[in-house]
C-alpha cells in the first residue's frame, strides 16, 4: 500500500499547486480578453486575444511612471534598511550585550504596530513639512517599517555564525567592518538574501501609507491598481494587466534568489 500513499501525496501536491496557480492563470488570461469576453456571464476560454488593456494601462494611466516609482522607492528603501539592519544585527549578535534577546523582541514589536495608527500622524507631519507626495517621504516611511523586521531576522541569522571565526579574525587584527564583509556575509548570505526578499516584497505590496501620503508624483503600484475601480465601473482588463505586471518583478526576484531561499529559511531565526 506504499504506492497508494505516494500517489495520494503526489496528487495532493499537484492539486495544491493548481489551486495556487489558477488565480494567476486567470488574471493572465483576462489581460488579453476583449471586454465582451470579460463581462460575459459564463467563463470564456476561446476568444481573439487583444493587447488593448495593456495599451490603456500605459497610455491612459501612465503606468510606466508608476512602475518606476515603485521600483525606485522600494529598491532604495530595501537597500538602506538592509545596511542599517545588518550593522545593528551584527552588534546585537556579536557583542555580549545584556538582555539582547529582549532588545531584539522589542524592536520586532514595532513591526506589529498597525499602519492605520500612523497614517494620519504621518499625513499631518509631512503636510506641515511640505513633503507629501514625494519619493523621499515614501522611502523614509518604508525604511522605518522595514528595519524592525529585517533586524530581527538578521539577528537570528548572524547568531548562527561561529563565534570562534570572529574571535580568530579579531586576534589577527581585523576590524569589525572587515570581519562583517569577509567572514559574516559569506556565511550568512542565504539568510541575508531571504531577509532582503521579504523586505522588498512587504514594501512593494504596501498600500495604506502609499494611499495616504501620495497623490500623483510618488504613486506606487498598489494605489494605482486600486484606481481602476471607478464609481460606475470596474476596469477588469486594466486591473489584470497592471496586477500581472506588478507580480512579474516579484517572480523575477524569487527566481533569482531561489538558491538561497531554502537554505535561508532553514537557517537562523526561522530555523
Amino acid at each position: 500500500m506504499e504506492w497508494v500513499k505516494t500517489l495520494a501525496g503526489k496528487l495532493g501536491a499537484w492539486f495544491s499547486v493548481l489551486i495556487w496557480i489558477f488565480p494567476i492563470y486567470w488574471v493572465a488570461l483576462t489581460t488579453i480578453k476583449p471586454v465582451e469576453a470579460i463581462m460575459s456571464a459564463k467563463p470564456v476560454f476561446i476568444f481573439e486575444p487583444t493587447l488593448e488593456h495593456f495599451r490603456n494601462v500605459f497610455e491612459a494611466y501612465d503606468f510606466s511612471y508608476v512602475l518606476f516609482n515603485s521600483l525606485f522607492i522600494v529598491s532604495i528603501a530595501t537597500l538602506v534598511s538592509m545596511i542599517v539592519s545588518l550593522l545593528a544585527a551584527y552588534g546585537l549578535a556579536i557583542f555580549n550585550l545584556k538582555h539582547r534577546e529582549f532588545f531584539a523582541l522589542t524592536i520586532l514589536s514595532l513591526k506589529f504596530l498597525p499602519a492605520v495608527a500612523l497614517a494620519v500622524p504621518y499625513y499631518v507631519l509631512f503636510q506641515g513639512l511640505g513633503l507629501l507626495d514625494t519619493h523621499f517621504v515614501m522611502i523614509i516611511v518604508y525604511i522605518g517599517f522595514s528595519i524592525p523586521f529585517a533586524l530581527f531576522l538578521l539577528y537570528g541569522f548572524l547568531k548562527e555564525v561561529p563565534s570562534e571565526l570572529i574571535h580568530a579574525a579579531m586576534i589577527d587584527g581585523y576590524g569589525h567592518l572587515t570581519i562583517l564583509r569577509k567572514i559574516v556575509l559569506p556565511i550568512a548570505m542565504p539568510g541575508i538574501a531571504v531577509t532582503a526578499m521579504f523586505t522588498f516584497i512587504f514594501s512593494w505590496n504596501e498600500f495604506l501609507l502609499a494611499l495616504f501620503l501620495t497623490d500623483s508624483n510618488a504613486t506606487t503600484i498598489p494605489v494605482s491598481v486600486s484606481r481602476f475601480v471607478q464609481s460606475y465601473q470596474v476596469l477588469w482588463g486594466e486591473i489584470s494587466a497592471a496586477g500581472l505586471m506588478a507580480v512579474v518583478p516579484m517572480l523575477a526576484l524569487v527566481f533569482y534568489l531561489q538558491k538561497y531561499i531554502v537554505r535561508g529559511l532553514t537557517f537562523g531565526a526561522v530555523k
